[in-house]
């Protein structure tokens, strides 16, 4: 009888590795680490980010996740990851644009 091999188990990548793979990786596989994180490095990571990867991350995560992480963002930083995620086929954010006007307005 032969045994099959014992997967092998990946290590979650850190900040540092995530941030240098980040533009190699697709999209499922930069959410999966993204998540891989503990909050603080999260925290850290997600405001390092330009505003099109922290909408493409937003857009990936369920609403009550996404509230939390737009809470992070200074005002002029939300308003631009808004005007990222206006590109987004169906923005799930109510009247982004409208939003965005508002932020910039201010």
């Amino acid at each position: 009888m032969t045994s099959s091999p014992e997967p092998e188990l990946e290590e979650p990548l850190s900040t540092a590795d995530l941030q240098e793979a980040w533009a190699l990786l697709v999209h499922s596989d930069r959410l999966e680490s993204f998540r891989a994180l503990d909050r603080a490095e999260a925290e850290d990571f997600f405001l390092s980010l330009s505003a099109r990867d922290q909408a493409e991350l937003l857009l990936a995560l369920p609403p009550g996740e996404r509230r939390s992480w737009m809470r992070l963002l200074a005002p002029d930083d939300a308003a631009d990851l808004l005007q990222e995620a206006q590109s987004a086929p169906r923005c799930p954010f109510s009247d982004c644009g409208q939003r965005v006007r508002l932020c910039r307005a201010g």
